[in-house]
């Protein structure tokens, strides 16, 4: 018998910005909160070079502010997590779920 209800998990994809918050790993934690805080982001992806080396995120800076540190005079590259884990384009809602939970991660 087939379902009346189409299998969503492989028709829809995973949408992503095309235009990611990013940062220097020298940009300081406030200045980041604060990009962060103006574009309503979760999180910022740390490049060198063009290239992802890590993210920052809500969850980060709490921990940086919990454990006493300077926003003003720490960079992200302190409290950033790396490496970054990336997937190919087009991926499925459900693999890039898949994916997140094998990791341990929280931001697509």
């Amino acid at each position: 018998m087939q379902s009346a209800h189409p299998d969503w998990h492989f028709l829809n994809l995973a949408q992503h910005s095309r235009n990611p918050l990013c940062c220097a790993s020298e940009t300081m934690l406030q200045e980041a909160a604060l990009e962060m805080q103006l574009r309503g982001a979760g999180s910022i992806i740390i490049c060198r070079d063009g290239n992802p080396i890590g993210i920052l995120t809500n969850k980060d800076i709490r921990r940086a502010v919990s454990e006493g540190a300077d926003p003003g005079s720490q960079q992200v590259s302190h409290y950033m997590s790396a490496p970054v884990i990336t997937t190919a384009a087009g991926i499925s809602v459900s693999a890039a779920l898949a994916a997140m939970m094998r990791h341990d991660i929280s931001h697509l």
